[in-house]
Parts: C-alpha cells; structure tokens; sequence
C-alpha cells in the first residue's frame, strides 16, 4: 500500500523533507530513496518540477513529457503527451545530488564506502533500438553532469537499447549526453541466462561502485517478468559482471536521471520505480574516553553500532603521545567492544589524543577518523580480582543483556563488574549472592549471563529465611577477553525496588561462590581466579534514581500496514540530546543499523512524544530501538521491541505497558484462525487463560492479582505460536 501519513500539505512537506533530505529512511546508509507513491496525479508535466518532488522534467519538444502516476505508482515517461503528432526527441526526469543526504559526494571517487543504485526500468517495445536519433532507447543515468539536454554532459548510465536484434542491459560511460551510441562506452553488459536480451519486461537492477577498490563496478539484473515491478531491494539479483572505470569518477557529477528517447509511434512508454541510492561505509560509535589510574597498564575503549562490516582497526596517535611510548597500530583484527589499549611503562598524569579508524578489509574501506584521548589521572589502581555492583542506565547494552531499568516503574539493573587478576579469555565464572525479600515478596526479577552462556538461577526463600538466593554457573559462549587490573561487567540482574528503604546484596561465602576461570596468555594455561574482594551494593531507590538518566518514558513497536512498522515513543528531562537513530535488526537483534534520524524537541515540555514510520520492513522479525545521542556523543538506547510480518497478511502480537503493573494490553493482528491464549508465571503455573478470534483485536488484562515477577505470554493456534516474556512490577 503506497500512501502517506496525514492529509495536510505541511505534513507531506515535512515527511518529503525527511526522507529525501536527511536520507536513510530503508537501509543504513541511504541517502536517496523514492518510491513514487506521493505527489502522484494522472496528468503529464511537460517541464519543470514535477509538483513538489525533487525530479524536474526536459524535453525535446511537444507531445514529450512524465509523469508521478496515480496507478500504479511510478514514474512515467512519454512521446504522447496530448493530441499533438508525435516528433523524433526525448524527455528526461532528473534529480540534483542536493537532495541527497549525507555523506554522499558528487566526485565519486571521493566517498568513503561502496555506493549502490538499485531501480526499476522498463520501456514498451519489445526490441528498442539504441540512442540515434529517431531510435528508442531507455535509460537510468546514475550520475552525471547537469543538463537540461541530450547532448550535454558525461557521466554513467544503465542503458537499453541497441541496433541490431539482441538488446542487453549495459552499464556504460557516457560522452555528450546519452543521445548517439557512438558517445556510449559499454562497462559491463548482462550475458547471464534469461538476461541476455531484453525488450519489454519489467526489470529490477543494481549497480555498485567501489571507490575504494580501484574504481571497481558491478552490475546486477533481475528480470522481473510482463506484470509488474518487483522491489530491487527484495529478493537476489544476478551478478553480471565486474569492471573498473575511473573515466569520470574523479569530476562532480550533481545530476541523477531518468531518460527515454523516440521517434513518431503512438503512446511510446517507459516506466521507473523504487530508486535508492546508498553508501556503505563503514563505522562506529565510540564510547567515553577511557580514564585509567597512573600506573595501569591497560585500558579499553569501547565502540557500538558497528556499521558498514568492519572488522580492522587503526589507532594513531599523536606526536606528544608517540614521545611517551603509545605506538601506532594499523590494521589489526577489530574484537568485539571493547578496543583493548596499551598503555606504556611510565606514560604520566596527563591526556593523550589519537584518532581511530574501522575498516573493512573486503571493500578496503574505511571511516572517518574518531578522535578520542586516554587521560591517565592520579588515582589508585583498582584492586585486581574483584566484584562490585554498578548501576545500568535503561537500555544500556552488554553483550545479551539489555538494562530494563525503569524508576518509574520501581525497576533498577546492576551489571556485575569484574576486574580480573590475570590477562587471559575468560571461559566460565561462578557466582552466588544473597539478597533481602521486600515484605516477603522476591525482588530479583531477572538473573543473567552477558557474555557466557546463561546458567542462572533464582532460589526464592523468602518464606523459610526471608532471603533470596541467585546464583549462575556459566560455561563458554564467546572467547571474552579479559586485562589484569581492567574491570568489565559480565552479568546483569534487574530488581523490583522499594518505594522507600533500602535493600542489600552480599556475597555467598561458600568456597568458589565467586570465582572465575581465565585462559592465561601468559603461558601458564588455565587459572582460577578466586575473587578476594566483592564490594556489597546497598540500592537505595532514592539515590539510584536521582543519578539515573532516566529518559524512555515508552517505546512501543506495532505493525501500521504490510511491512510497515509504526515506532512511537516518549521521554523526559532530555537534558543536552542532540538526535534520536532510529535502529533496525532483522538478524535476531544481535546486529542493528540505523534506519531513520529524529531531531530532538526543543520545545520546553516535561515528556516530548516522537514517531516515526518504518515503509520498509522486511518479512520476518523486526527488531528495533531508538539510540539517544547527546551533543557531547554520549548514547543511550531504549528497550528493544519487535514487529513481525510474514507475507502480505502478517500476524503479530504486540503486549504492551511492558513492565506492567496494572492493565495489560495485548494487540493481535492478522491471526487467520482463532487463538489462545495463556500467561504463565516462572514455575510453569497458569495464572490466566483468554481466547481470540481470527482478525486483528485487542484485549485489556487486569494483572493488578498478580505477584511481581517474570510471566511468559503464549499466543497459539494450529499454524502459529507467539511466546513474550512479561514483567509485573508492584
């Protein structure tokens, strides 16, 4: 379904402005993307702006023109405009690179990561005859030098179109304009089976250049059949070939257009669809400057958001922090966050700056430099081998642990940090704490492993001692790398807090209650690090509450149309936020990248309510969440949500407050048999039991009888099966 949200004109103005202006609005990195489903009306513009879109019209003369149609929704180019006769010309569509967002240059040789156009084309005769005059021939200029004619200007195009009987897809240089085969340097041409000639079918086309890889292009064609276009970003399309050309890559080329060219016929047509254009580059987000105690001879940096593949790593450092002994690395293995840094025997007190690059070794790209600095200060070095709690901000993420803290709702989670007495790879840990009951009611509500495989336990004895036991017994997940002296957290657990008074945890003081198993790089293999020091947290709500920053008030995900996602969420005391990313995951929620950019209110409210529209959901889970970004690049992320879509009627269930204290609601839609439905608390018993019928509906829950913990909600019927944990917080 193509439509906009809203029917003013402001609006459209406004969701027009976001989409071509700030650029990626479908996959991380784009910069360009129209579908052709606004501004549409049935009638021909024969020159200038087409409405209030970023395409302007040129032609030759009368009866040529183009059009946003109505139905179906696509950009249309004609010789027969009116009653007129029908004249030898053409008619070109073109778009200025000044709608294009960031980071795009018009020199392509100078962007930093691959570019790729992906469109559909398609013209009417079944066998187009090249780009002389009185020919017919279509065309896709990527880039190129503006013109508001045929003949001017160099550039790159995809082209259909030749003499004789066999019409391929060519990717070429162009000399002159694109009238004239002559100024048509061939690149790459289909030649795969199916794709070898072309005449009138619908096609979907890719093209990519890497400008980090000796001007590398690729061409890739799928032949979507006489219907209808297929979305180019959907599916696979075949590989025709790889090429270099730098004829052109090294001028400005502002100008990207559609192009179809003719003679007298009646009614000549081509038609375009669904172009994007984006960049791949890649990147990271970098974490704070680290600050370790004179002395320390490690320190971490971490990253998130990793973009674009990275998987090598450059750190250069300046002059004076070369003179104290930081060295240089270039092009090492990039680990998973954090960055480990060395510092050198006998560096001072002080602040050392360098710049980092990502790089991706497959495309020999890399990011813009990321400045950051290591300021040793004049502290004590922390005591190795020990454990203390410390206090996670909501959304905060570690590993497969996600911070849920929420004083609104009386959650709060803590990671455990660990600093470790050996360098080595972490391969499993034991833990077990002891913490009091809040009126005889369990307050952990969740006990996890962030880096390891998760064992934990909850031994709830509040009714024999007034205790609660949690406890975890790991083994390995990942090789997680550990420094001497270096803390890290490595496991999360969320409490239901009290309103007021305080709670404690403390150790279990059983032999190996806390220890860990490090593979040493030191060649002393596996050591056991018992831990001798374990700091007992006191959470008073009051105090943890005030040096939160608490900002996700709510943050809901629900299918708005077929494969499209509406995302609403909700903050307050945004102090110094500069933009919210809007991030996408479609691998399970283990990588995110960013889909979308909101700015943040200016406006002096206490809760500021954003919204915004995924068009481009894909088949399957969505994962998303929002990434809050300070002016100083301090992040936070909110909690994850999901929307599922499987084929064009898509069912879902969405359960939402989530933590709930109160009334549950949960959203069923496009169930196509009836359901039932059932909530489970954590022993496995059934606490309530509902049905629903086939369709979309919405159901209110009282879960106010409910004790405070973890409960898992079954959705189910003969085809589909729906399980989402919920938390009741009292």
């Amino acid at each position: 379904m193509k439509n906009w949200i809203g029917p003013s004109t402001l609006q459209t103005l406004i969701l027009l402005c976001f989409i071509w202006m700030t650029g990626p609005d479908r996959v991380h990195g784009q910069v360009f993307s129209d579908n052709f489903n606004t501004i549409t009306s049935a009638t021909w513009t024969t020159s200038g702006q087409i409405g209030i879109s970023p395409w302007s019209v040129f032609r030759s003369g009368d009866d040529w023109g183009a059009r946003r149609n109505t139905s179906p929704a696509q950009l249309e180019c004609t010789n027969d405009v009116s009653g007129a006769a029908q004249a030898n010309g053409f008619v070109m569509v073109s778009v200025p690179t000044t709608a294009f967002g960031s980071p795009y240059s018009t020199t392509l040789s100078a962007n930093t990561g691959v570019i790729t156009w992906t469109f559909n084309m398609r013209q009417i005769r079944t066998d187009p005859g090249g780009f002389a005059t009185g020919a017919y021939g279509v065309a896709f200029i990527l880039a190129g030098q503006t013109a508001s004619d045929n003949i001017t200007g160099s550039g790159y195009a995809v082209v259909l179109g030749q003499s004789g009987t066999t019409d391929s897809i060519r990717l070429v240089s162009y000399v002159t304009g694109p009238n004239g085969d002559a100024g048509l340097t061939n690149i790459i041409k289909s030649n795969t089976t199916g794709l070898t000639d072309i005449g009138a079918e619908y096609l979907s086309i890719k093209v990519t250049y890497n400008p980090c890889n000796n001007n590398t292009w690729q061409l890739f064609v799928r032949n979507d059949g006489v219907t209808a276009f297929a979305d180019p970003l959907i599916g696979t399309l075949t590989l025709q070939g790889t090429a270099t050309n730098s004829t052109y890559t090294g001028i400005p080329l502002d100008m990207m257009a559609a192009y179809w060219q003719g003679s007298t016929g009646a009614s000549q047509t081509a038609f375009f669809d669904n172009v994007t254009v984006s960049i791949l580059s890649p990147s990271v987000v970098l974490g704070p400057n680290p600050k370790p105690c004179f002395g320390s001879t490690m320190t971490t940096l971490l990253y998130s958001g990793a973009a674009g593949s990275p998987n090598q790593y450059s750190i250069d450092w300046d002059g004076a922090a070369n003179s104290a002994g930081f060295t240089d690395i270039t092009n090492v293995t990039l680990p998973v966050s954090p960055i480990p840094i060395t510092i050198p025997g006998g560096a001072a007190v002080g602040t050392y700056h360098a710049v980092l690059t990502v790089r991706n070794s497959t495309t020999l790209c890399s990011s813009v430099g990321y400045p950051f600095n290591v300021q040793i200060k004049s502290c004590t070095p922390p005591l190795p081998s020990t454990m203390e709690w410390v206090l996670l901000p909501n959304g905060e993420g570690i590993g497969a642990c996600v911070s849920s803290s929420d004083c609104t709702n009386d959650v709060l989670c803590y990671g455990l940090e660990y600093t470790p007495l050996y360098t080595g790879t972490m391969t499993t840990y034991t833990t077990g704490f002891f913490i009091g009951c809040m009126s005889g009611i369990n307050p952990v509500l969740s006990n996890s492993a962030c880096l390891l495989h998760d064992n934990s336990q909850i031994h709830d004895f509040c009714t024999q001692a007034g205790v609660v036991l949690f406890n975890s017994s790991t083994d390995q997940g990942v090789a997680v790398p550990v420094f001497k002296g270096v803390p890290q957290i490595i496991h999360q657990v969320c409490y239901s807090i009290p309103s007021s008074g305080t709670l404690t945890v403390t150790r279990d003081n059983l032999p190996g209650a806390l220890s860990t198993s490090i593979d040493s790089t030191s060649g002393g293999g596996f050591e056991s690090d018992t831990i001798a020091h374990y700091i007992a947290l006191t959470i008073d709500s009051s105090l943890a509450c005030s040096a939160l920053p608490l900002k996700w008030l709510s943050f809901n995900a629900t299918r708005y149309d077929d494969l499209m996602s509406k995302l609403d969420w909700s903050t307050t005391d945004e102090i110094n936020v500069s933009h919210f990313e809007v991030q996408r995951s479609n691998d399970g929620g283990r990588n995110f990248y960013t889909i979308g950019t909101a700015s943040a209110s200016i406006r002096n409210e206490a809760v500021h309510n954003y919204q915004f529209i995924d068009r481009h959901a894909e088949s399957g889970k969505n994962f998303y969440r929002i990434r809050q970004v300070d002016f100083d690049q301090r992040s936070d992320v909110s909690p994850i949500r999901t929307v599922s879509f499987t084929g064009k009627n898509s069912f879902s269930v969405n359960a939402w407050p989530n933590p709930v204290s109160d009334m549950l609601t949960i959203d069923i839609h496009d169930a196509a048999e009836a359901l039932h439905m059932t909530i489970v608390d954590i022993s496995g018993r059934i606490v309530w039991k509902g049905t629903s019928d086939s369709g979309s509906s919405a159901q209110l829950i009282d879960v106010a009888s409910f004790g405070a913990g973890m409960y898992s909600l079954v959705v189910e019927g003969n085809t589909v099966r729906d399980i989402q944990k919920i938390v009741v917080i009292r």
